[in-house]
């Protein structure tokens, strides 16, 4: 849940990424285990600059249901998406909670979210797209795209023993899912991309 977000504070950025769903993808691998391990969230932004994406590094406000975002970039930069990690090992942990949805509206940009109750997988709320649904309560709550099942398979690698499916690239690694994890791997120890 994402309650306060302010573009405030400077942030580290990632790599180029070709396209929002890569650099989102890579931004969840690199937070989701630890963000599981603690049962924080943890979360941060994509932005964009000349037809490239880079992610920030993601910050936790120490809670297992909210995180204040709170990240800055020059001008030159624009907010794509916001991403996050839900925690917890409930159902309603797949869904977008009603402060994600008004928050992915305010700026107008989609909003990702890796998900431990689902193994780690990723899903995407993006405004004006993403059907929302309304509660007994009155809230309003998505459940997005499950993005790990529309992202681009690029092939296979073996990683310790195990076949793993390359989702998409980034600089010079792989993002790999290995069943339930992600992982980033140099691609000059991973050459051999099966097909």
């Amino acid at each position: 849940m994402l309650p306060l977000i302010t573009l405030a504070v400077a942030s580290v950025l990632s790599e180029p990424y070709d396209t929002l769903d890569a650099a989102a993808l890579a931004a969840e691998a690199a937070c989701a285990p630890i963000s599981f391990h603690s049962g924080f969230e943890f979360g941060g932004a994509v932005i964009e600059r000349g037809g490239k994406f880079y992610f920030t590094r993601a910050t936790t406000s120490h809670s297992p249901q909210h995180i204040d975002l709170r990240v800055a970039f020059s001008s030159d930069y624009k907010l794509a998406a916001l991403y996050h990690t839900h925690p917890g090992t409930h159902e309603s942990d797949r869904w977008f909670s009603t402060a994600d949805v008004q928050a992915a509206n305010t700026f107008r940009v989609p909003s990702y979210i890796a998900i431990q109750y689902e193994n780690g997988d990723v899903r995407r709320h993006t405004p004006g797209i993403t059907p929302i649904e309304h509660t007994a309560t009155g809230e309003t709550i998505a459940l997005g795209d499950d993005l790990m099942a529309v992202a681009v398979h690029y092939g296979t690698v073996t990683y310790n023993g195990a076949v793993c499916r390359v989702r998409a690239e980034r600089g010079s690694d792989w993002l790999v899912e290995c069943g339930v994890h992600l992982y980033l791997l140099p691609k000059a120890d991973y050459t051999e991309v099966q097909q």
